[in-house]
């Protein structure tokens, strides 16, 4: 996600942008189950699994690849509940890309197809899903009307509210309701596990957005380090890349000239890797700033980066 207080808000495919891999293997059980279903369940959850940790590394075009190879695999067994999860990931890439029409109907198809077998859980995450491609796209009446679906289902059959709550979080933001924004953030926040790594990342770098917009600089980066922290320990590069765009963002806004040319040189160096061209010049539009009022050489930095974008690339995070 530069230094306007707008792109700290959100940053697309990282709030609640969320992978499903929870299809149970145990609905292939029984004797009556054929061998032939069974390796189809195996190969699809195996090509789910792949996409999942190409997503993670900001690889978005391979991971499209697995998903939509694992829903041929699964749609030819006819694995309802594996083909709705496949649809939902196939959304999340598609929402991560920008692709926000693409990404609503897939989204909305899964839920259709949860819907149909029963999937509480996954529906209820298709929905929040699709609100969140609805906010991206600042339809946000649809998504309010989706997300109060979702939390009225969630109550209904006892499923977590966490990540409806933090797209309601992102979603009160949009609409300049600051209080009442923080207050869903912070319950969020408050009720999610440590384990979760994603729904951490993502109330937290809510919340680091929403303190730059209501003045709260300082306090902005307290959230963004402990959403840099759950990113980096879950692997996710693209959101370990904003978190640290944002802080350094962040200091240069403050004076911390130092500490900001610390953070955007990491920052501008992972987008770089991950070949994204508007990210990098953003990033490095304020790395510039910030080195120049610290009196910092970041040629290196330039050298690598301007490599990395030209296809210079020892080993990407891709391959």
């Amino acid at each position: 996600m530069n230094a306007t207080a707008e792109r700290h808000t959100m940053k697309k495919g990282h709030i609640a942008a969320v992978l499903l891999l929870s299809f149970l293997l145990s609905a292939c059980a029984g004797a009556a189950v054929e061998k032939r279903s069974e390796t189809s369940m195996q190969r699809g959850m195996k090509e789910l699994s792949k996409g999942t940790d190409k997503y993670q590394q900001g690889c978005y075009h391979q991971a499209l690849k697995q998903f939509y190879r694992a829903h041929d695999i699964l749609a030819a067994a006819d694995q309802q509940q594996g083909v709705a999860t496949s649809m939902n990931n196939i959304g999340t890439v598609y929402r991560a890309m920008g692709d926000f029409k693409s990404a609503r109907l897939f989204f909305e198809e899964s839920y259709r197809i949860y819907d149909d077998i029963g999937g509480h859980g996954g529906a209820i995450q298709a929905l929040s899903n699709q609100a969140a491609a609805l906010i991206d796209a600042d339809r946000l009446a649809a998504a309010e009307k989706l997300l109060g679906q979702a939390e009225k289902r969630a109550l209904k059959y006892g499923q977590p509210l966490g990540k409806i709550w933090i797209n309601q979080g992102v979603l009160l933001i949009k609409k300049s309701q600051y209080r009442q924004a923080e207050e869903v953030l912070n319950r969020a926040l408050e009720g999610t596990p440590p384990v979760k790594l994603s729904e951490q990342a993502n109330a937290n770098f809510a919340l680091g957005g929403l303190m730059v917009k209501t003045g709260r600089p300082e306090q902005a980066l307290a959230y963004y380090r402990a959403s840099l922290a759950a990113d980096r320990e879950a692997g996710f590069y693209r959101g370990t890349a904003d978190n640290l765009a944002a802080l350094g963002a962040v200091c240069l806004s403050l004076n911390l000239y130092e500490p900001a040319v610390k953070y955007l040189k990491r920052g501008v160096k992972i987008y770089a890797l991950l070949g994204n061209i508007e990210k990098v010049a953003e990033t490095m539009e304020n790395l510039t700033a910030a080195a120049g009022k610290a009196e910092i050489d970041i040629s290196v930095t330039r050298h690598f980066v301007e490599k990395w974008l030209e296809g210079e690339v020892q080993v990407s995070p891709c391959d």
